[in-house]
């Protein structure tokens, strides 16, 4: 993907998704601040449905949903300087839809760093339904902290009239 300078959907994908083989597949992008509507970018003959592609970002920490309507699967690649130093995904109260601001897998509270609030609940999607765990202040739901793999986005939910940051401090080293 060299030549991309910035990490708006087009032309973030455009190498990818326009090469004719990925009509119909269409991008979900989540807004909390909208009252929780979805941006949708379909890929069409012509391009992308939407203009919009040009101006919204897919950044790291920001999750979204693919629509794949094929029986295959296929397998999109993003390419980048990790980012380094103390990163921060910030957290509206209500849901959010976000991810890993690096790539790496693991524990969210243990592994990448997340300090969660009571009552915060990640909701990961699988097989067509969601597993939703809620941290109490001292444990998860479920038993155990939710893992998240590279590249995958993931509903976080917070109460907090602050929100919440997920605040961590990676180095590649």
């Amino acid at each position: 993907m060299g030549g991309v300078s910035n990490n708006n959907i087009s032309p973030l994908l455009d190498s990818q998704l326009l090469d004719g083989n990925h009509i119909g597949v269409e991008i979900f992008k989540y807004n909390p601040a909208s009252g929780g509507s979805f941006s949708v970018f379909a890929v069409t003959a012509g391009g992308w449905s939407s203009p919009a592609a040009q101006t919204t970002t897919l950044n790291p920490g920001e999750g979204a949903f693919i629509y794949n309507p094929f029986t295959t699967n296929f397998t999109l690649t993003f390419v980048g300087t990790v980012m380094q130093g103390t990163l921060n995904v910030t957290n509206v109260q209500t849901f959010n839809l976000i991810s890993s601001i690096v790539p790496q897998s693991g524990a969210l509270d243990t592994a990448l760093g997340d300090t969660p609030l009571v009552g915060d609940e990640v909701f990961l999607y699988a097989n067509g339904s969601y597993q939703s765990i809620e941290w109490n202040g001292t444990a998860w739901s479920s038993g155990s902290s939710p893992i998240i793999n590279v590249g995958e986005g993931f509903f976080y939910y917070t109460p907090s009239a602050t929100g919440q940051i997920w605040s961590r401090t990676f180095n590649v080293n």
